[in-house]
């Protein structure tokens, strides 16, 4: 087929009830001539290639969020995994000065008490679980405990 035969083609299709002419209005119809006449990609300028271009540049900057938010969430998971093997190791030091303080300073165990830097609750736990003798409070603190269940 030459050009003049495709531009004759598109020209009849234009005046016709296709679904071509749905898809293209006679504006872009001549547009697509004057394209083959140039020897230019026939849908340059047109609305289908504009729209198709608006869809890629979309599609490309969200392939790059959703790269990004995925690059993010794997951090944030070595972050947490990091985080609970420290707060893990944490956990161990502090039940450890507990039981030495429980078993060696109970003045300086009741001074954290007091100012809120050890919970009752837990040095009652590990107390309990180590087999050292509870202070009155700590009995007081347990019955409570037994009781909230």
């Amino acid at each position: 087929m030459t050009k003049k035969e495709e531009r004759e083609l598109l020209e009849k299709l234009k005046h016709k009830d296709t679904y071509f002419s749905e898809a293209f209005d006679s504006v872009e119809i001549d547009l697509m001539c004057n394209n083959i006449k140039h020897d230019f990609p026939i849908l340059m300028g047109t609305k289908n290639l504009v729209e198709y271009d608006r869809v890629v540049k979309w599609m490309k900057w969200y392939r790059r969020v959703l790269g990004n938010t995925i690059h993010s969430l794997k951090n944030t998971r070595k972050l947490v995994k990091i985080w609970e093997h420290d707060m893990g190791v944490l956990q161990v030091d502090m039940n450890r000065m507990i039981l030495v303080l429980a078993e060696n300073n109970q003045s300086a165990l009741d001074t954290l008490i007091g100012h809120e830097q050890i919970k009752m609750e837990k040095v009652v736990q590990i107390k309990v679980k180590n087999n050292i003798d509870l202070t009155v409070k700590e009995k007081e603190c347990l019955i409570k405990m037994i009781n909230f269940i």
